[in-house]
Order: C-alpha cells, then structure tokens, then sequence
C-alpha cells in the first residue's frame, strides 16, 4: 500500500482502505445480531417454560411490541419489534 499513498499524513494518522473500514462495519453489525439472537433466544427459552398464557404478561407484551398507533377510524396497527406490522 505504501506505493498507493498519494500524499504524507501525520505519523499518528493511518491509511486505511475503505474495505479495511466496510469490514469493521461488518463486525459490528455481527456483534449487534449476535447479541440479538441470544436474547431472543433466552426469551424463547422463557416462553417455552410457560405451560399456557392465562394472564397479561407484561415482560411478554414489552418484548414483543415495539409500537401501538390507534388511527382515528378505531384500527390499531401493532409494530412488532421484528419489524411486521399488523393492523386490526
């Protein structure tokens, strides 16, 4: 790479290609999906332990809806963390 530089930088600075910077990126966004993935898992996990819903669940219902928008005509479109929607 160092015949690639075009110009000098400060010796504290680095040259980076972006496919350097793009890879961290995507180690991040790995991490983050990781992470995600073992909650819902320990969340399934949970759920599995439960015989059968007879009550309000409180933790159940904060982990699974992300929004509620109640329209003026009375529908309600629920917005799963997930990203799915559904609108009654």
């Amino acid at each position: 790479m160092a015949d690639e530089v075009p110009f000098g930088i400060p010796d504290s600075w680095e040259w980076v290609r972006l496919g350097k910077a793009r890879l961290e990126q995507l180690r991040t966004t790995k991490a983050a999906r990781e992470a995600q993935a073992e909650a819902i898992g320990a969340f399934m996990f949970e759920v599995q332990e439960l015989d059968a819903l007879t009550e309000f669940d409180e933790k159940l219902w904060l982990t699974i809806i992300d929004t509620i928008t109640v329209h003026a005509d009375g529908r309600m479109t629920f917005k799963f963390r997930g990203g799915k929607t559904l609108t009654l």
